[in-house]
């Protein structure tokens, strides 16, 4: 996950065409718009090579036992290239 300069790890724990829910270390901000790469599987979309680069914005961060969890939107999404 991408937030400005800062690459971030993070663990998806809930993921639809719309948005996705996230575990990281870090705490965000809601409104904060971040950039993540993801593999798809087919049903959401995906490109043949299942890579997307999501830019979402967070609406809700919680705290769970030391981590944070992040909901946030999908408002764009395109294929990545194959590496």
């Amino acid at each position: 996950m991408k937030l400005g300069d800062h690459t971030v790890a993070a663990s998806t724990k809930d993921i639809s065409a719309s948005g996705l829910f996230l575990m990281t270390d870090l705490e965000f901000r809601p409104g904060s718009s971040i950039e993540i790469v993801l593999m798809l599987p087919k049903e959401l979309g995906a490109p043949d090579n299942n890579m997307v680069c999501c830019h979402a914005r967070i609406v809700r961060v919680e705290h769970h036992q030391g981590e944070y969890g992040i909901a946030a939107v999908i408002e764009r999404m395109a294929s990545m290239p194959q590496v």
